[in-house]
């Protein structure tokens, strides 16, 4: 593997080695909250996932951040033999957006959402805000955005509210939503050169 600037990952020191085990590893179990916190439950209804959600569900649904790292997990999104397709991801970068947190206390369950181009973005220029009725309440994950913008390109798309949390939610948790779509014939999320390790 030839990539400037990469540092492997705690505890996966060799790049030419595949790493296995039947429990999780702890650089992954450590971004999960205890069971045992009286507020697990409370946590479990913020993702908007059932009692007893396996770690992998919830690392994916929460995506596993830690302060101080760049590490941010993701489900691969599933497309069936159809070209059909549908994901779900928190919206992102709410405190960046004036406005934001008013316009998702309104929301609803099943509103129809809109994405927008956002070509200044200073981080990524492929960057998509999500919006309702022009206003803006944040943007698509960036490691969704290639998947997105293909299903956008289709012309085959709806994004609706499928959960908001309430104001004591970590703003990256307040906004879940649900994206429905096709992609093209043979494209498959989170393949391609830029996804490559070997």
């Amino acid at each position: 593997m030839d990539m400037p600037g990469f540092r492997p990952l705690l505890g996966f020191g060799d790049l030419e080695r595949r790493y296995e085990s039947a429990t999780l590893f702890p650089l992954f179990n450590q971004r999960l909250m205890s069971p045992r916190r009286p507020d697990y439950d409370a946590y479990l209804t913020v993702l908007g996932l059932p009692d007893g959600s396996p770690p992998l569900a919830v690392l994916g649904r929460s995506g596993g951040r830690r302060a101080g790292d760049a590490i941010f997990l993701v489900p691969e999104p599933q497309v069936d033999e159809n070209g059909r397709t549908c994901t779900f991801f928190f919206v992102h970068g709410l405190r960046h957006v004036e406005g934001a947190e008013s316009r998702i206390s309104m929301l609803r369950e099943g509103d129809a959402l809109e994405l927008r181009d956002d070509p200044t973005n200073p981080v990524n220029r492929q960057a998509l805000l999500v919006t309702r009725e022009g206003g803006e309440l944040g943007w698509v994950p960036d490691l969704l955005l290639d998947y997105v913008h293909h299903v956008r390109d289709t012309g085959d798309i709806a994004i609706r509210v499928a959960q908001v949390n309430g104001a004591d939610a970590p703003p990256n948790l307040r906004l879940r939503v649900r994206l429905d779509g096709s992609v093209p014939c043979g494209y498959v999320p989170f393949r391609g050169e830029e996804w490559a390790t070997f």
